[in-house]
């Protein structure tokens, strides 16, 4: 895989890709279970919102290049060519980043009421800004989640630094089922899955009726029989009445 390709990419690009090699990793692997692997494949279509013809894509890229198949991003120069002034282009930059939700219209009032800027801004057109910001991926919609969320990068030292180390559990609402063959009525499902922090591979994932933690224990069973017992197990439930709401463990 060429280096310069992950320079290119950003948090949110970098773990989609993770997510992307884990699922067709283990949709490969004949180690596994079929049922298992239709169980992730149904939950990654269920999560990400993709379709059965996007996963076949996903799995013939893997096939024809490898991982480097699945790297998708999209090229962007780090300074827009519109904004020759490289202080204005860095006071826009600080300011976007002082206050995400900063509208154009905004930023062109703050610059031009600062002495050194206030000249400089009186060349540049609000549309000029607006391809800045979107040249650099600060798109209004991605400053409204870098306000909503903050920095990822911030939040890297806490990754786990080899498969195993890290094993994250969670439960979630799942699709709507027939309780039993030919009925007219559905019930809701419960998705109970096991992801490697490192990896981003999905170790187990299973569909059952209820969301009680004999769910949550049984899947996890599962998922050290196959893999192995993690160092440090971290999971998010919400029968509190059974445990509080974080756990984390440790397996020494």
């Amino acid at each position: 895989m060429n280096g310069n390709d992950w320079k290119n990419l950003n948090s949110k690009e970098l773990d989609a890709f993770q997510r992307r090699v884990a699922l067709v990793e283990t949709l490969l692997d004949d180690n596994i279970d079929e049922a298992v692997r239709q169980e992730v494949r149904r939950a990654y279509l269920y999560t990400q919102g993709v379709s059965d013809r996007t996963i076949r894509n996903y799995i013939r890229r893997y096939r024809m290049q490898g991982q480097h198949g699945l790297l998708f991003y999209r090229h962007t120069r780090s300074a827009s060519p519109r904004i020759h002034d490289e202080a204005l282009r860095n006071k826009i930059l600080e300011l976007i980043e002082e206050r995400p939700r900063r509208t154009v219209p905004q930023l062109r009032r703050l610059l031009t009421v600062d002495e050194q800027f206030a000249p400089r801004i009186e060349l540049v057109s609000d549309r000029t800004i607006y391809r800045f910001l979107y040249e650099q991926g600060l798109t209004q919609k991605a400053r409204m989640a870098k306000r909503i969320h903050g920095d990822r990068a911030a939040f890297h030292r806490f990754e786990a630094s080899c498969s195993l180390q890290l094993v994250q559990g969670d439960a979630r609402d799942g699709i709507w089922l027939p309780a039993q063959p030919g009925d007219t009525k559905t019930r809701k499902t419960y998705l109970f899955a096991w992801v490697d922090d490192y990896s981003r591979r999905i170790l187990h994932a299973q569909y059952f009726w209820d969301e009680k933690l004999p769910r949550m224990e049984a899947t996890f069973k599962t998922m050290v029989l196959r893999w192995g017992i993690p160092e440090k197990l971290y999971l998010d439930y919400a029968e509190e009445s059974v445990m509080p709401k974080t756990m984390c463990f440790y397996f020494l």
